[in-house]
Protein backbone atom coordinates (compact mmCIF):
# COMPACT_ATOMS: atom_id res chain seq x y z
CA UNK A 1 0.00 0.00 0.00
CA UNK A 2 2.95 2.30 0.57
CA UNK A 3 3.81 2.22 -3.13
CA UNK A 4 0.35 3.53 -4.07
CA UNK A 5 0.63 6.37 -1.58
CA UNK A 6 4.06 7.28 -2.94
CA UNK A 7 2.78 7.36 -6.50
CA UNK A 8 -0.22 9.43 -5.45
CA UNK A 9 2.04 11.92 -3.71
CA UNK A 10 4.18 12.06 -6.84
CA UNK A 11 1.12 12.87 -8.96
CA UNK A 12 0.07 15.62 -6.55
CA UNK A 13 3.55 17.11 -6.72
CA UNK A 14 3.58 16.80 -10.49
CA UNK A 15 0.33 18.71 -10.73
CA UNK A 16 1.61 21.45 -8.44
CA UNK A 17 4.91 21.57 -10.30
CA UNK A 18 3.28 22.04 -13.68
CA UNK A 19 1.47 25.11 -12.46
CA UNK A 20 -1.85 23.93 -13.81
CA UNK A 21 -4.68 26.04 -12.49
CA UNK A 22 -7.72 24.28 -11.07
CA UNK A 23 -9.72 26.60 -13.33
CA UNK A 24 -8.24 25.18 -16.53
CA UNK A 25 -9.67 22.10 -18.21
CA UNK A 26 -6.43 20.21 -17.69
CA UNK A 27 -6.20 21.28 -14.06
CA UNK A 28 -9.76 20.15 -13.38
CA UNK A 29 -9.06 16.82 -15.06
CA UNK A 30 -5.85 16.31 -13.09
CA UNK A 31 -7.55 17.26 -9.80
CA UNK A 32 -10.46 14.91 -10.48
CA UNK A 33 -8.12 12.03 -11.28
CA UNK A 34 -6.09 12.64 -8.13
CA UNK A 35 -9.27 12.81 -6.03
CA UNK A 36 -10.49 9.55 -7.58
CA UNK A 37 -7.15 7.85 -6.90
CA UNK A 38 -7.19 9.07 -3.28
CA UNK A 39 -10.59 7.43 -2.83
CA UNK A 40 -9.39 4.22 -4.44
CA UNK A 41 -6.29 4.15 -2.22
CA UNK A 42 -8.41 4.62 0.90
CA UNK A 43 -10.80 1.89 -0.22
CA UNK A 44 -7.93 -0.51 -0.90
CA UNK A 45 -6.41 0.23 2.52
CA UNK A 46 -9.74 -0.54 4.18
CA UNK A 47 -10.10 -3.77 2.22
CA UNK A 48 -6.59 -4.83 3.17
CA UNK A 49 -7.25 -4.11 6.86
CA UNK A 50 -10.55 -5.99 6.76
CA UNK A 51 -8.87 -8.92 5.01
CA UNK A 52 -6.18 -9.09 7.69
CA UNK A 53 -8.77 -9.01 10.48
CA UNK A 54 -10.81 -11.70 8.78
CA UNK A 55 -7.72 -13.84 8.28
CA UNK A 56 -6.89 -13.61 12.00
CA UNK A 57 -10.47 -14.54 12.87
CA UNK A 58 -10.45 -17.55 10.55
CA UNK A 59 -7.15 -18.74 12.00
CA UNK A 60 -8.64 -18.47 15.50
CA UNK A 61 -11.74 -20.42 14.50
CA UNK A 62 -9.58 -23.05 12.79
CA UNK A 63 -7.48 -23.44 15.93
CA UNK A 64 -10.60 -23.81 18.09
CA UNK A 65 -12.06 -26.34 15.67
CA UNK A 66 -8.82 -28.32 15.75
CA UNK A 67 -9.00 -28.50 19.54
CA UNK A 68 -12.61 -29.67 19.38
CA UNK A 69 -11.71 -32.33 16.83
CA UNK A 70 -8.92 -33.62 19.07
CA UNK A 71 -11.35 -33.92 21.98
CA UNK A 72 -14.05 -35.50 19.85
CA UNK A 73 -11.77 -38.11 18.33
CA UNK A 74 -9.74 -39.07 21.40
CA UNK A 75 -10.65 -42.39 23.06
CA UNK A 76 -12.91 -40.77 25.66
CA UNK A 77 -14.11 -38.21 23.16
CA UNK A 78 -14.94 -40.87 20.58
CA UNK A 79 -17.26 -42.69 22.97
CA UNK A 80 -18.88 -39.41 23.99
CA UNK A 81 -19.20 -38.49 20.31
CA UNK A 82 -21.07 -41.76 19.67
CA UNK A 83 -23.38 -40.99 22.60
CA UNK A 84 -24.18 -37.56 21.20
CA UNK A 85 -24.81 -38.94 17.73
CA UNK A 86 -27.08 -41.60 19.24
CA UNK A 87 -29.00 -39.00 21.27
CA UNK A 88 -29.62 -36.93 18.15
CA UNK A 89 -30.76 -39.96 16.17
CA UNK A 90 -33.24 -40.93 18.89
CA UNK A 91 -34.40 -37.39 19.76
Amino acid sequence: MGKLKEELSYLKGLKEGTGLSDDSKEGKLFSSLISFLEGMTTTLENLENNYQELQKYIESVDKDLGELEKKAYSEKGASRWEEIKGEKAVG
